[in-house]
Parts: C-alpha cells; sequence; structure tokens
C-alpha cells in the first residue's frame, strides 16, 4: 500500500521536476510532380518526362545524371544506376551523368524509335528492329548486332533482353543466374530486365520470370490481369488492368508496399525504390530514399535532437552536433507480426541515420490524429508505444513513452529516446523500421483511484487523468510512473473495492489533496504541457 501511495505522491513531485519535452520541429515536404506523361527509376535517382517534352529529375546527382533541366522534344526517357537516356521527338539520344564506360555515348544515334539503360550500357532500338548498344560490355551486355525483329528492348545491371515481332524473347550478357535463359518464352508482349533476373509479360495478363530469385523476386506465377512490368535490384513491380499494383521481392526498405495504389498508369522499379505514375499525371513512390529519389527531401536543421516523423514526411532532419536523419513513411507494415497482446495502430516510419559515430541522443516521434485512434479501435491514447524492428521482431523501447497533448494539428505523439545504452542503441538506426502500437490494456475491475471515488467518471478522475496526459507520459520518468501503476495497482485497487473503511481512507486521506494541489497549480503544469 505504501508503495503506491508513494506512486501517487509522485505525480505531484514530477510538476515541480519540470520534466516536459519541448514543441517539435516539423519540416514540410514540398509539392510533388504535375503533367507526367512518363516516369523512369534509376539506383538512386528518378525521371519524369512531362506532358510539354521537358524532363525532370530528382535523386542523387553526383554524376549529373539528373541534369535534365535544359532537355526538350523528348518522347521517352530511361534511368541506369548513374546515368539517364532521353529519346527525342526527331529520333536522335541524349544522354547525361556518368560514362566512365562510354554509356552516353549517343550522339550519333539516328532513327531510334526506344531506349533503355542499364547499370553501365545503354541500348536504343532501331525502326528496323535492330539494335544498338553503347557502354560496358564485360558480359557480352553490348553484343547485339545481329538482332532482327526486334520489337522492344530492357536493360538489366549486366545483360540485355530483346522481344522480337512474333512474341519470342532473346537475351544476352551475364547468366551466372539463369537470367538470359528465356529461349522458351512465347506470346511475350514485354519485358523487363534486373540484375539477376528477367521478367516477361504474356499477351493472357499472366507473368514469367528466370533468374535469381533470392528474395522471392521470382514468385509472380500467380498473377493476373497484368498490362505492364517493371523489375528493380531484387524486386518485381506488376501493374494490373484495374490500375492497381502488385510487387514481390525485397521488401526491407518499403519499395514493395504498394497495395493502396490506385489510378496507376504506368510503373517503374528502382534499385531499391518504385514510382508510380497516376492517371491525373502526379506521382507516387516508396522504397528507399536517402537520396530523395521517392520525392525532394526537405532540410530542417533541429538543435535539441528531436527527430518529428508526420505522416506524409519524407524529411532529411540535420542534427546539430549528432547526425542527419532521413525518415519517410511506410504505406503497409514493413515488419512482421505484432508482439502478444498489442494491437498495431498501422503508422510506420523508416529512421535513416548515416553515421552515429558522433550522436549522443535522438528523440523519435511519431504523430497520431483522433481519426488515425477511432479507425484502430483505440480508445486510451495512454496505451500507445512506438515499437522497433529489428530484422526479426518487433521491439519495445526502453525508453519511450507518449504525449497525448494536442501538438501541430495532431492529437499527440509516441516518443522514444535512443542513446548508446538504450533498446534499440544508436547505432541500430542506420535504416530501421519504426511502428505505432497499441500496448495490452491490464483492466482489473478498477484501478486504485476508481476503487476509492466508486467511479471512472468523477472530476477528481479527469485531473488525474489530465495531469497523466500533460505531465507524465510525455517524459521517461512520468511514463515509466505511470506503468508501475498500472502494473501494481490491479489487486490492490480489487482489495480497496471490498472495504468501505480503506475506500474512504484512501480518497480522503491520500487522492483528495493530490488532486486539490495539482487543481491549485493546473495553470503552471498545464501551460508547461501545452
Amino acid at each position: 500500500m505504501k508503495r503506491i501511495f508513494g506512486i501517487l505522491f509522485a505525480l505531484v513531485l514530477v510538476v515541480s521536476l519540470g520534466l516536459v519535452t519541448a514543441a517539435p520541429v516539423l519540416a514540410d515536404v514540398s509539392p510533388g510532380w504535375t503533367d507526367i506523361v512518363q516516369v523512369a527509376a534509376g539506383l538512386h535517382h528518378t525521371v519524369g518526362l512531362k506532358s510539354y517534352s521537358t524532363v525532370v529529375a530528382v535523386g542523387d546527382n553526383s554524376d549529373g545524371q539528373c541534369n535534365v533541366g535544359g532537355w526538350t522534344d523528348i518522347i521517352q526517357v530511361a534511368a541506369g544506376d548513374l546515368h539517364t537516356v532521353g529519346l527525342k521527338s526527331y529520333s536522335t539520344v541524349v544522354a547525361v551523368g556518368d560514362n566512365s564506360d562510354g554509356q552516353c555515348n549517343v550522339g550519333g544515334w539516328t532513327d531510334i524509335i526506344q531506349v533503355a539503360a542499364g547499370a553501365y550500357h545503354t541500348l536504343g532500338l532501331k525502326a528496323d528492329g535492330t539494335v544498338v548498344a553503347v557502354g560496358d560490355n564485360s558480359y557480352g551486355q553490348c553484343n547485339v548486332g545481329g538482332w532482327t525483329d526486334i520489337a522492344r528492348v530492357a536493360a538489366g545491371c549486366f545483360h540485355t533482353v530483346g522481344l522480337k515481332n512474333d512474341g519470342t524473347v532473346v537475351a544476352v550478357g551475364y547468366n551466372d543466374y539463369g537470367q538470359c535463359n528465356v529461349g522458351g518464352w512465347t506470346d511475350i508482349t514485354q519485358v523487363a530486365a534486373g540484375c539477376g533476373h528477367t521478367v516477361g509479360l504474356k499477351d493472357d495478363g499472366t507473368v514469367v520470370a528466370v533468374g535469381g530469385s533470392w528474395d522471392g523476386q521470382c514468385n509472380v506465377g500467380g498473377w493476373t490481369d497484368i498490362t505492364q512490368v517493371s523489375v528493380g535490384y531484387s524486386h518485381t513491380v506488376g501493374l494490373k488492368n484495374d490500375g492497381t499494383v502488385v510487387a514481390v521481392g525485397y521488401n526491407d526498405d518499403g519499395r514493395c508496399n504498394v497495395g493502396g495504389w490506385t489510378d496507376i498508369a504506368q510503373v517503374a522499379a528502382g534499385d531499391t525504390h518504385t514510382v508510380g505514375l497516376k492517371d491525373d499525371g502526379t506521382v507516387v513512390a516508396v522504397g528507399r530514399n536517402i537520396e530523395g529519389q521517392c520525392g525532394e527531401i526537405v532540410t530542417e536543421t533541429v538543435t535539441d535532437g528531436t527527430v518529428d516523423a508526420r505522416d506524409e514526411a519524407d524529411t532529411e532532419v540535420e542534427v546539430k552536433g549528432t547526425a542527419t536523419v532521413t525518415v519517410f513513411p511506410y504505406d503497409e507494415n514493413p515488419g512482421g507480426d505484432a508482439p502478444t497482446g498489442f494491437s498495431p495502430l498501422d503508422k510506420y516510419i523508416d529512421v535513416y541515420v548515416p553515421d552515429t559515430r558522433e550522436a549522443n541522443e535522438l528523440e523519435i516521434r511519431l504523430y497520431y490524429t483522433d481519426d488515425a485512434l477511432a479507425a484502430a479501435g483505440i480508445d486510451d491514447e495512454s496505451l500507445l508505444q512506438l515499437l522497433w524492428w529489428d530484422g526479426d521482431d518487433w521491439n519495445e523501447c526502453s525508453d519511450s513513452g507518449v504525449n497525448t497533448a494536442s501538438t501541430n494539428g495532431y492529437s499527440g505523439y509516441m516518443w522514444a529516446k535512443i542513446r548508446n545504452d538504450t533498446t534499440p542503441p544508436l547505432d541500430q538506426l542506420q535504416g530501421t523500421p519504426w511502428g505505432g502500437y497499441r500496448h495490452p490494456e491490464e483492466t482489473p475491475s478498477c484501478f486504485i483511484a476508481t476503487a476509492a471515488y466508486c467511479t471512472d467518471t468523477t472530476k477528481e478522475l479527469d485531473t488525474l487523468r489530465e495531469f497523466r496526459d500533460t505531465v507524465m507520459l510525455p517524459n521517461s520518468l512520468g511514463a515509466k510512473l505511470v506503468a508501475l501503476y498500472y502494473k501494481a495497482s490491479p489487486p490492490i485497487a480489487n482489495f480497496i473495492s471490498q472495504h468501505e473503511i480503506l475506500r474512504t481512507a484512501v480518497r480522503v486521506g491520500v487522492l483528495d489533496p493530490i488532486v486539490n494541489i495539482l487543481n491549485w497549480s493546473h495553470d503552471l503544469w498545464s501551460a508547461r504541457g501545452s
């Protein structure tokens, strides 16, 4: 009994300590692309062809692969690892970016009707059905001089695929995974090439694949009603005839989280990201966004070590004295099942810290709204927790809690403080998912306070709950005290509820004085929590 009374009195003590976290700093996301008619995805960059034949690009530009601002009269674009290719309306070709293997030496090409870009080579399909190629040929991927009757070409990392007019397929180049074993394919209408696998779309809307499937990227046997396919390093994407999208393969970074996409007209798979062109000319993207390939990254400088993640955040945060952090959301659960008893809020983010060697502490905050809580059937915000995915399981963070005070238009946020001595430690932040979950609710017949007042709706309880939500839960010590109260309270509450003398003693001798102090100091602690 003394232990619980001590916890209740500690509520008042925390007011004087002022343990309230600072207000968050939020970064805005720049407006997206419009009037796009085709997209292409490279290693870490994304290219968009606009309706008036100009081109835009975002992402890694270390080799100038995004320097397409002056291009005009473009009718098709392709993206390699570090270079970008554009087909002009009069059948010539332009290219920018890395040219270490001559992959951009396309200035003399003519009569080209389609282009494709591999890791370090470039292909051009000519109007007469022959093919030209420049760039790296270390595996014979440019040995296409004898090809004829080609209707379409695709370039993988180190292999080349050609679709013939009769629906059969040819391939040359690196074949250690069997990615060039397409000799028996028939009735193919489109081909796509990755690093270790090749995919073919059949005229009945089904899909075939050969090559390495170490991440399940060739598991397309059950796909139907597909109208277009695209292939990344180790994932495969399919556009269905109803405008939805399917994907298989590696997904630890969310590149396959396309289940909610609708009204898609074309898809493009990059090395670690996936891009979708919508019917209205706008673009959506999922996956790794370290270089901004999934949308323009906005940099926000933060001095208090706080990393804020809103629903739409694709944000790079420079935390002074520590590290630069990239945060972006997942459309679906990027991990496995929740721990026993937990229920998901279905809000997931990735926090990527390139270098934690100089970091001391980072606080991660994931915001939520009343609508999100209602959709998840959650009626008690204090039970929310920010969990961390370690690659195998969702884990509780050792220093975490929830701030239920409304902030910046949100109902509150879950938080976790990460240091070298916490779970997870700082060195685990180099690209790990986080998710919002509801902690299992331990509900006895009543807690100590509700047992003492014989109800759960009295104004005294409202005061205690407001203090809990405003002051206790937003900081680590307060959250631990609340958790201890919830853990120890049930058996004591059940005992108190059976003895009228105890109920009166606890109410008059303990709770009423605490409530009076909280009411007297309400303006002080409620202001600190706002």
